[in-house]
């Protein structure tokens, strides 16, 4: 198979919980990828909302501080679009609803490097590694291609008050 990823993008939200160096976090993503295959017969485009399960270790100086966190990630496919030829489709322009699997796990690493810039507040960025587990399709010239990426992470920290009544 000749499979090409291109540029994607992978936004969300996340809540960590951290206690000493110990961290857990989840959240909500919502992943794109683009992916070629057959010298362009297949292009398509997949869009996942993916609800990762996170652990990592925090370590900091004063101001500074590296976080690495890696991982598992369950993925829902929530659209896909483009050309993907199937055996029992008539044209490559459309494809049957059942093509791509609608359902994956990741794994993701994902090490950072923080500065705080007050109590609240932090700014954290590095570099991301993410790859689907199973196949993207089901049939046609995709069926053994996974979903991968690699890329720079970026984020803002908001740092909650814990209180009791």
């Amino acid at each position: 198979m000749d499979g090409i990823t291109q540029i994607g993008s992978l936004y969300g939200f996340e809540y960590r919980v951290r206690a000493r160096y110990f961290s857990v976090a989840t959240g909500i993503h919502y992943g794109t990828y683009a992916m070629q295959a057959g010298r362009g017969a297949a292009d398509v485009k997949l869009n996942f909302v993916e609800v990762p399960l996170l652990a990592g270790v925090e370590v900091g100086f004063k101001r500074f501080g590296v976080l690495v966190q890696g991982g598992m990630s369950l993925d829902f496919l929530f659209d896909s679009g483009g050309r993907y030829p199937t055996d029992d489709a008539r044209t490559s322009a459309g494809f049957p609803d059942d093509a791509f699997n609608t359902l994956n796990y990741s794994w993701m690493l994902r090490p950072q490097a923080s500065y705080r810039l007050n109590e609240r507040l932090s700014l954290s960025a590095g570099p991301l590694w993410k790859v689907q587990l199973g196949s993207v399709a089901q049939n046609g010239l995709l069926k053994d291609a996974r979903a991968s990426g690699a890329g720079i992470s970026a984020g803002l920290t908001w740092r909650l008050d814990r209180s009791t009544f």
